[in-house]
């Protein structure tokens, strides 16, 4: 049996190395990303040529590629957000909402994000009731160098009435030895607003992946969480914390791993039903393909917490299949 707590104390930051950010490729649109990259998007469910509301590209440590291409929804780098929005003129100030639905000082993993933030991310704003047709398209791509150490810090905001439909892919290219990613997530989802958020994930054997994500909804707010796992990954540990503030507030996530070769995951929910109303529903389904070691499978998600006010409902499933594939 894996100890869960030393696989965490295993590693060692200081093993890998945030690569001269300035080595990154900078394109100017999707038509200038090589094939190879695509077919990689692809995998994640990137569709480079397909309808698209925007695209958010970055390699390593660097954004690549950021078009937003619908009025009233913003998609900018996240070093570039924290400039424009720093309070002045009236305008939104980001860092009201900057390490505040997950703490900087959380476990190591966030704190080295936050000594990291000469690193980038996403930061998306979809201004009171602005929808998005078309998914927005963000690929988070760790390229070949070996030990890298990739920091993401995105923010995500859904002011009143808008809505969101989001595609997050993220992916390591085969060369990327030994990698590590650490992606701290944060969305804000405001009265009357929705977003439909898929993440999919395909790493190497090697790769190392330790996400941090914090939700917070409002009133009549809506989230859809949708996590695809389908390829090895040395570890992986994500825990999702959900805090539905608001009256009538909803969440619901589910989680798909198809899990291979000697891969370890670690995967749960935390939904914090605080607003009178509020209600969340977490499905998890794994299936296991030969040599995989099953970990606990059912203990960890046993430990999903569902903190109920009064007149609050939650619903938690958890399904095991097997493959002989």
């Amino acid at each position: 049996m894996i100890n869960k707590e030393k696989v965490d104390t295993d590693i060692d930051l200081n093993e890998y190395k945030i690569e001269n950010l300035k080595t990154n490729k900078t394109y100017n649109s999707e038509q200038d990303i090589p094939d190879d990259l695509k077919e990689s998007m692809k995998k994640v469910g990137i569709e480079v040529d397909s309808d698209k509301s925007g695209i958010f590209l970055q390699s390593g440590n660097k954004p690549d590629l950021c078009v937003s291409k619908v009025q009233g929804i913003e998609l900018m780098p996240l070093k570039e957000a924290l400039k424009k929005y720093d309070g002045s003129n009236g305008k939104l100030n980001l860092q009201n909402y900057f390490w505040k639905a997950v703490a900087s000082d959380k476990d190591k993993f966030t704190a080295e994000a936050a000594i990291n933030e000469i690193t980038d991310g996403y930061f998306i704003h979809a201004l009171a009731g602005q929808k998005t047709i078309f998914p927005l398209q963000s690929c988070l791509f760790i390229p070949p160098f070996p030990g890298l150490k990739q920091v993401v810090h995105n923010i995500i905001i859904a002011e009143p009435g808008s809505q969101l439909d989001i595609i997050t892919g993220c992916t390591a290219h085969a060369g990327a030895k030994s990698a590590i990613h650490l992606g701290v997530s944060e969305f804000y989802v405001k009265k009357d607003a929705k977003i439909s958020f898929t993440m999919v994930h395909n790493w190497t054997e090697s790769t190392k992946v330790r996400p941090r994500t914090g939700i917070v909804l409002e009133e009549n707010a809506k989230f859809s969480n949708f996590y695809v796992a389908m390829s090895e990954v040395k570890n992986l540990q994500t825990n999702p914390v959900i805090k539905l503030i608001g009256k009538n507030a909803s969440y619901f996530g589910q989680t798909l791993i198809y899990a291979k070769g000697e891969s370890y995951y670690d995967t749960g929910a935390t939904a914090h039903l605080i607003g009178e109303g509020s209600k969340a529903e977490i499905i998890s389904s794994l299936t296991i393909c030969p040599l995989f070691e099953l970990y606990s499978y059912s203990a960890e998600f046993a430990a999903d917490e569902m903190v109920l006010p009064a007149r609050s409902s939650t619903l938690i499933t958890v399904i095991v299949y097997t493959s002989g594939v």
